[in-house]
């Protein structure tokens, strides 16, 4: 927190003392006589002073080449007895070589003169400043040609980028970022267009170039933004509170009378945008503590930083606080690519996490299928023996009857049922087994679903006996000719499957009915039981797990597994509404059998 107050003053004195500037309109130097200190003539302000002296040291120094200053958008001419031998710009037409660049005038140009004028027309009123004067210099300076050059190099090589970096990531990460992204880079493109039109050979005037130039500019950074805000390090109510900024900027620049109203409009984005790019700035060097130095967060601090620091380069760079190249240009393509290689090494973290996870889903499925293995053979290597069991004692149950000694028949008849009640967990312990491997295997056939109900009533007579319910069945709203398409036995162990349990923790009544709707038949089993709880009903679905912990009433847990996991393998739905104290409703739903349809499918 202290870090950011810091810095929003550091900000805020750095735009003062820009500001402040703006009022020191030239230095002084007493070998030059100034004619026009800034005159505004029709709305263009003109500077105008002459030399004698440098005509002298060019007389001294035949090779020397005399080098001018930077004045930002404004036209410079050099005039030797009133016969202008260099100019950067057009005054007549209000036309710019490029917005940064300044005459260099070989000493040939001007020995052969008494003095030397200089000339300058800026057309806002915040570039009517000058701080250096020219000088004479033994080589020639190459401001100009690095200024045009890397202004040139940007506008070229941005849109390159831009479809390279949507041809190799639109599909592999986040499409809107990619779509951002690339019309970021063609934005910077045209911004760069505009720094030097004289290259491209664009024809427009100071105001539309201006105006052309900061929209795209701001609408540049915007998207770049929404790129930071896509990969979450930008609050998106900062961001809106940023689009808005933006937009307010684009309306005055593009609306403004005169370069210094459009001046004005660049100007409002740029603290805002100064924040947004350290808030992001300081979330990459959080996620860096939360999760490491990588690849990732080291590309985005570079992207960043690159960025910030070649805008606050520039700017103190026009205002004269500092004599050196503009390197936005360095700064936007430098942050660019740093901000790919980021996505990059994003994507490359991301394949790397999604093959370890997918090694371990291969671990967990082949530990499932040698699970499922195990307990098919187990099963199978268990029912042998088991059945044994079940016979030996029916075989005894028999011989004791026949010997006359009931007494015997109690415990013969307990493990007999013990027997069938073991017999029967194995085999649903099997199923499973067999479902989870994919080797269950279903012989589908049309059914009547009237004539499928009431096989099943006659199968769960004893448990409605054992367990003293009352079963109710209501066929009455569904047509006795229609026909589900499913396997005849698992459709009746899914019905027998859905009483039984409405038998065992029903309140005694317990209601089938059948109806269609919608193309489907839809069989409800419903009891008047104690109900089931949310929480209950999210895990009721998995194997092993008994809801009501009630030891004396039989079961496994698998039954409603097994139950669900066929219905979907015949492509049926299965679902329960609950409340507790107010009994349960299970439902399951079949399309209804199509004679054409199912012809063709037993055909196959």
């Amino acid at each position: 927190m202290i870090k950011k107050i810091s810095f929003l003053i550091e900000l805020l004195l750095l735009m003062v003392i820009s500001q402040a500037s703006w009022s020191v309109q030239y230095a002084a130097n007493s070998d030059w006589h100034i004619l026009s200190a800034w005159d505004n003539i029709n709305g263009v302000y003109k500077f105008e002073a002459s030399n004698v002296d440098i005509v002298r040291q060019c007389r001294q120094q035949p090779s020397g080449i005399v080098t001018f200053p930077t004045i930002q958008q404004a036209v410079q001419e050099v005039l030797v007895n009133n016969v202008i031998v260099s100019a950067h710009g057009m005054f007549a037409t209000n036309q710019l070589r490029s917005y940064y660049g300044a005459p260099v005038v070989p000493c040939q140009h001007i020995i052969n003169g008494d003095q030397l004028v200089w000339r300058i027309y800026s057309y806002a009123k915040v570039f009517a400043v000058q701080r250096t004067w020219p000088t004479v210099t033994a080589t020639t300076p190459w401001n100009n040609v690095i200024n045009e050059t890397l202004a040139i190099i940007a506008a070229g090589s941005l849109p390159f980028i831009a479809v390279i970096s949507f041809i190799l990531f639109w599909r592999a990460t986040d499409k809107r970022m990619m779509y951002s992204f690339a019309l970021s880079c063609i934005f910077h493109s045209a911004f760069f267009v505009t720094i030097v039109p004289g290259f491209f050979n664009i024809q427009l005037d100071v105001m539309m170039l201006q105006k052309t130039g900061d929209s795209a500019l701001w609408i540049g950074i915007l998207l770049f933004a929404y790129c930071l805000m896509r990969t979450k390090l930008i609050h998106k109510v900062f961001f809106v509170m940023y689009v808005v900024t933006v937009l307010v900027s684009c309306v005055v620049i593009l609306s403004a009378p005169n370069l210094d109203a459009a001046q004005d409009g660049t100007a409002i984005p740029f603290l805002a945008t100064m924040l947004i790019m350290c808030s992001a700035l300081v979330r990459v060097v959080l996620n860096t503590k939360r999760d490491g130095l990588n690849w990732h967060s080291i590309s985005l601090m570079a992207s960043l930083c690159v960025y910030v620091f070649s805008i606050w380069h520039d700017i103190l760079t026009v205002e004269g606080y500092l004599y050196s190249y503009m390197i936005y240009s360095v700064g936007v393509l430098g942050g660019t690519i740093f901000f790919l290689l980021g996505i990059h090494a994003q994507l490359q973290r991301s394949i790397e996490e999604h093959d370890k996870l997918v090694v371990q889903r291969e671990a967990a499925e082949e530990s499932n299928r040698q699970k499922s293995a195990f307990l098919a053979n187990m099963s199978h290597e268990l029912r042998t023996p088991l059945n044994a069991v079940i016979g030996y004692s029916e075989l005894l149950m028999e011989e004791s009857r026949e010997l006359n000694r009931p007494h015997l028949n109690s415990g013969l008849d307990n493990i007999r049922k013990s027997g069938d009640h073991l017999l029967q967990m194995i085999n649903q312990i099997l199923d499973l087994s067999r479902v989870e491997a994919g080797r269950l295997e279903l012989s589908m056939k049309t059914l009547s679903v009237h004539e499928t109900i009431n096989a099943v009533m006659v199968l769960i007579k004893p448990d409605a006996t054992r367990y003293n319910t009352k079963i109710n069945i209501n066929l009455a709203d569904l047509d006795s000719h229609i026909c589900i398409y499913a396997d005849p036995v698992r459709m009746n162990e899914i019905i027998l499957n859905l009483l039984t349990n409405a038998c065992k923790y029903g309140g005694g009544v317990v209601d089938v009915a059948a109806h269609s709707e919608n193309g489907s038949v839809k069989i409800t089993v419903t009891d008047n039981g104690i109900g089931l709880t949310d929480d209950e009903i999210k895990k009721m679905w998995q194997p092993f797990e008994r809801l009501k912990a009630d030891t004396t009433v039989e079961g496994t847990g698998i039954g409603l597994a097994i139950t669900k996991n066929i219905v979907e393998m015949m492509e049926g739905n299965i679902g329960v509404h609950s409340k507790v104290h107010q009994g349960t409703t299970f439902f399951v739903s079949f399309k209804i059998a199509d004679d054409a349809i199912m012809a063709e499918k037993m055909t196959a």
